[in-house]
């Protein structure tokens, strides 16, 4: 793992050179989770809009950073070249094979179901609620199910 020493005075000089979005992945890291290290590190990060006002051409401040007694060197993990892509290119390959997978559907009623859900369904017909509300499955039953709520309300959807 490369991992880089770099001073506070560097991070913040980056973080004021470029927009968090395209600097976050030379860190292999989010945008929010970047934000978290600065603020970790207590380097101040440009407010909302200043890329855009500077770009306008518009006066934009920079916040100073503010002097620090602890170490002023910050140890980051810098991923090797062509790492970050990999991990996409993973990420990509993962969310293809889930597009892939068939989609499971819910059928609206218990009719043609398995016998084992039919017969609990049978069971709880006239099964009688416990005194804190709750409908437990009769010890004949093939599942072994504990109701919240309402069981009939349930039943006749």
């Amino acid at each position: 793992m490369p991992w880089k020493m770099i001073t506070r005075q560097e991070l913040y000089d980056e973080v004021w050179s470029m927009a968090v979005s395209k600097l976050a992945p030379k860190y292999n890291l989010s945008d929010v989770g970047f934000a978290k290290f600065c603020k970790r590190c207590d380097i101040p990060r440009p407010p909302r809009g200043y890329w855009a006002k500077l770009e306008a051409g518009k006066k934009v401040k920079k916040t100073p950073l503010p002097k620090h007694d602890e170490e002023d060197e910050i140890r980051v993990y810098v991923p090797e070249p062509g790492e970050v892509e990999a991990q996409e290119e993973a990420k990509s390959n993962v969310e293809k094979e889930t597009e892939a997978l068939p989609k499971i559907e819910v059928a609206k009623t218990l009719r043609g179901c398995h016998t084992t859900v039919s017969q609990t369904r049978q069971a709880f017909e006239d099964a009688k609620s416990r005194d804190d509300g709750i409908l437990q499955s009769p010890s004949d039953s093939k599942l072994d199910l504990i109701v919240i709520g309402s069981w009939r309300q349930m039943a006749s959807r």
